[in-house]
């Protein structure tokens, strides 16, 4: 009985050893398990955070390549814009050297001519067509110094623009004996001028000038000029015998007063009357 009753004991411990080694397999079996997942779990982050890697460094190379070819688009345009400009300075300059010097040596051509002819037959003839010859060709030096000032760089702070009208006046009306008003807000001095905007104004305060000290009769002329919110005002008047404005469509200068006017972005205004004399008025943009 003894003998069985120990081996009984015996088969029972085995039997707890197998049941005991039993478990720790399916502990080590669920560890494994859970190391597993760990594991599939801390590729699945490291894949997914390649995939992000890869992600933005293809969205950097992208942004970066739209952003080189906005700059490089950009970059063309401006320049291709300062193509355009420079060519429309060519053809405003051209234009500008046609106007001013063409018809200028046209006409000195013909009076020439008619005061070589006139040479020997009258005398007093020839010398007035001799004098004509010479205002016309200061005109055009003149001119050429216009055009030459208008498209320096140095010249496009307003005070410049203002020296200029005053030195104008001082050759024009004050040589013919006419009072000078002039007067400049100090708002518009230290104002920026394009080459284009500064050349408009100028050949129109000079058209201007010349109409009133030519033709007016009038012993003042007053001039003023000033800032009025995002706009440049621009006056030319005189106290001369005046005209009917509307009967001079036709005239060249005003046409061409008006095209730069247009240019500017802005309007021309002449009113004349026998007791007010002219005053013409330019309204542009300050650009």
């Amino acid at each position: 009985y003894q003998k069985y009753v120990t081996q009984k004991e015996i088969v029972e411990t085995d039997v707890v050893k197998g049941q005991f080694a039993a478990y720790n397999y399916e502990q080590k079996i669920e560890l494994l398990d859970k190391e597993k997942q760990i594991q599939e779990a801390k590729l699945r982050k490291e894949f997914l955070l390649k995939k992000l890697l890869i992600a933005g460094i293809l969205v950097l190379i992208l942004l970066t390549a739209i952003a080189i070819s906005t700059f490089i688009y950009i970059l063309f345009r401006y320049r291709l814009l300062q193509r355009i400009k420079l060519l429309e300075m060519r053809n405003q300059i051209s234009q500008d050297l046609h106007d001013e010097i063409g018809s200028t040596l046209t006409s000195i051509n013909i009076l020439s001519k008619v005061s070589q002819n006139n040479l020997e037959k009258d005398r007093s003839k020839a010398s007035e067509l001799l004098q004509k010859i010479s205002e016309q060709s200061a005109d055009m030096q003149q001119g050429m110094s216009d055009i030459v000032w208008s498209i320096r760089p140095d010249n496009d702070k307003m005070e410049n623009l203002v020296i200029r009208m005053r030195e104008y006046l001082g050759q024009t009306a004050e040589a013919r004996n006419m009072q000078v008003n002039f007067s400049a807000d100090e708002k518009v001095l230290n104002e920026n001028l394009s080459m284009q905007h500064r050349q408009h104004i100028f050949l129109i305060f000079k058209e201007a000038v010349n109409n009133a000290v030519k033709y007016s009769q009038g012993k003042t002329i007053s001039v003023f000029l000033a800032r009025e919110n995002s706009h440049i005002r621009l006056s030319i008047k005189d106290d001369g015998m005046g005209f009917n404005a509307a009967r001079i469509t036709s005239s060249s200068g005003l046409k061409n007063m008006q095209a730069r006017a247009k240019e500017l972005q802005g309007t021309l205004h002449i009113r004349s009357d026998a007791e007010n004399g002219t005053e013409v008025e330019l309204i542009c943009t300050a650009t």
